[in-house]
């Protein structure tokens, strides 16, 4: 995937926070995505904070999402037949509570998918 696919998704998360809150205020899908499209950062911001929500103090997590991925570790052992110590290569579930932002998230998704190859 492109930085730029990347990016628009962010920006559909970003958009998120704030077409919530005009769901929960009683406004219909299509009246929440046309206040909020093409609205600034900055007054998305401001609409959260008149409904009590300051978006600069939230945690990362609920402003960018989590990442979830498959890390590979190495697990020492003993070898139950020889009684040798061992190393061993294991996969485990990783979790990203500070997903990076811009291009520092798509190096970071390029280093995951890289990985993969």
């Amino acid at each position: 995937m492109k930085f730029n696919e990347i990016d628009a998704r962010l920006r559909v998360f970003e958009t998120a926070h704030d077409h919530w809150l005009l769901r929960k205020q009683g406004r219909t899908v299509g009246e929440a995505t046309s206040q909020v499209k093409g609205s600034s950062t900055t007054a998305k911001h401001d609409l959260l904070f008149g409904a009590g929500i300051n978006y600069n103090i939230l945690p990362a997590w609920q402003k960018r999402g989590v990442g979830f991925y498959w890390e590979d570790y190495v697990k020492s052992g003993l070898n139950p037949v020889s009684q040798q110590p061992i190393e061993t290569s294991r996969r485990r579930l990783a979790t990203n509570m500070e997903l990076p932002l811009s291009e520092a998230y798509a190096q970071w998704v390029g280093t995951l998918l890289s990985a993969v190859e």
